[in-house]
């Protein structure tokens, strides 16, 4: 004979499937998860499965606020939290692109130095600006100017020192040949976004 279960028990599988149904409106809100150069923007919107470790902390949360607040409330809290965590992460994003624009203007236009300049003192520390401005122009000069920059992919990482990293992949193209950029940001104390790292390679 099953025992029945008291009735304010909450039960973890239904506080996955809660979060798990929050995860899928905010999905259905947003749209498609990419945009209109088809750039697909990887964690910077919610999985349809989160990893593990993410879905249990969610989960123990979830199941925190469902004993403290009635089922409804407990799920609008969830679901306005997970909401204003993505908006966050759009807003990173963007300012993300819009540095890497700039970067990428300087570069067309051969200006290497400002690059370096506008980075953040952690990029200058790697090494000084004579250097960085002779590695781009050996790039310049083996593969030509840039053409252009295609974003493919975005991605959010943690870093316990800075906090919050951003990863910006580009396909770029340039007179003579192809390649695959890397673009690392994070934001300064004034919440600029500054280039931490650049990586560059040829793609066959």
């Amino acid at each position: 004979m099953k025992s029945k279960r008291p009735p304010n028990t909450v039960r973890t599988q239904d506080v996955r499937e809660v979060v798990y149904v929050c995860l899928l409106s905010l999905r259905e809100d947003s749209g498609p998860t990419g945009d209109a150069s088809g750039m697909n923007i990887g964690s910077s919107w919610y999985p349809r499965r989160l990893v593990p470790a993410t879905e249990n902390r969610v989960v123990c949360i979830a199941m925190s606020l469902m004993k403290i607040f009635p089922p409804a409330l407990a799920v609008t809290l969830i679901l306005t939290t997970l909401a204003l965590a993505g908006c966050s992460q759009e807003k990173d994003r963007s300012d993300a692109l819009k540095a890497a624009d700039r970067i990428h203007s300087f570069a067309k236009k051969q200006d290497f130095a400002s690059i370096y300049r506008e980075a953040s003192d952690s990029f200058k520390q790697e090494g000084d600006e004579s250097k960085f401005v002779e590695s781009m122009r050996a790039i310049h000069d083996s593969a030509g100017a840039l053409k252009g920059a295609k974003p493919v992919a975005y991605q959010q990482t943690l870093d316990s020192n800075v906090g919050k990293q951003h990863v910006l992949i580009f396909d770029v193209e340039f007179e003579r040949a192809r390649g695959r950029e890397r673009l690392l940001f994070a934001r300064t104390e004034s919440g600029e976004m500054r280039l931490w790292d650049i990586v560059i390679e040829p793609v066959n």
